[in-house]
C-alpha cells in the first residue's frame, strides 16, 4: 500500500515533465517564477478541490494535476486582468520579473479600477543591465518605481483611458509623488515618457505602454 501511495506522484511527476512548458525558450526563469503566480493566481479560483499541496516542493501533486487540466487552455492562459494582458503581450519581460520580485502581481489581479503605465523591455533597457540588477537587489526601491507607475486609486477610482488622460496637467501616483501629464507634437507623454499604446483594456483597469521607465 505505501509503495502504491509513493509511485503515484512519481508517476504524476513524470506526466508533468513530459509536458512542454508554454513558450518556455522565450521566458527567462524569473519571468517563468511571473508565468507561474499567475497560473497559480487562477488554479486557487478555479480548481478549488485540490487545496492540499506542499509548498516546499516546486512541482507538487497539486501543480501536476492543475498543469494537465490547464494544458488544453494553451498552457494557462491567463484572463483579462491588468497582470493577464502583460503576460499575453512579449515586450514586458522585465517588468514581469520586477511585478514578480516586488510581490505586486496579486495588487494588480485585485477587484478595482487601476490605471498603469508598463515600460516596455525596451524602456528598461536604457537604464542599462548594471542599474536594472541594482534595482531589483533593493525592494524599496523597487516598489517605489513600480508603484509610481499606477496611477493612486484612493485619488482616482476610476480607469484613465487616453481620452481623459490628455485633458490633465499631473496624476497622483500609487507610490505617494505625482507625474506630470502633458500632450506634445499630438503624442501623450508622462513625465519623459512617451505613450506608445493606449487603452488596453483589462477587466480592473486599463494599460498604456510607455517607452521609458518613471523614476520618481
Amino acid at each position: 500500500m505505501k509503495k502504491s501511495l509513493l509511485i503515484a506522484p512519481v508517476l504524476m511527476l513524470g506526466v508533468l515533465l513530459a509536458l512542454p512548458a508554454p513558450q518556455a525558450d522565450a521566458r527567462s526563469w524569473k519571468e517563468g517564477r511571473f508565468f507561474e503566480r499567475v497560473c497559480n493566481y487562477l488554479e486557487r479560483r478555479e480548481i478549488r478541490a485540490w487545496s492540499r499541496f506542499d509548498e516546499d516542493k516546486s512541482r507538487s501533486v497539486h501543480r501536476v494535476q492543475n498543469r494537465i487540466n490547464f494544458q488544453e487552455r494553451i498552457g494557462c492562459q491567463p484572463d483579462d486582468t491588468i497582470v493577464g494582458q502583460l503576460v499575453e503581450r512579449k515586450q514586458f519581460g522585465t517588468l514581469a520579473t520586477a511585478l514578480t520580485e516586488a510581490n505586486l502581481i496579486d495588487t494588480l489581479n485585485s477587484e478595482g479600477e487601476f490605471t498603469v503605465f508598463a515600460p516596455t523591455d525596451a524602456a528598461f533597457a536604457k537604464l542599462g543591465q548594471e542599474t536594472i540588477d541594482a534595482v531589483l537587489a533593493d525592494i524599496d526601491l523597487l516598489t517605489n518605481i513600480l508603484t509610481y507607475h499606477v496611477v493612486d486609486p484612493a485619488d482616482v477610482p476610476f480607469a484613465v483611458g487616453s481620452d481623459v488622460a490628455v485633458t490633465l496637467e499631473s496624476a497622483p501616483m500609487f507610490n505617494g509623488d505625482d507625474v506630470t501629464v502633458e500632450v506634445r507634437d499630438g503624442a501623450l507623454f508622462i513625465n519623459d515618457s512617451k505613450v506608445v499604446v493606449t487603452d488596453i483594456q483589462a477587466t480592473n483597469g486599463i494599460v498604456h505602454v510607455i517607452d521609458t521607465v518613471l523614476l520618481p
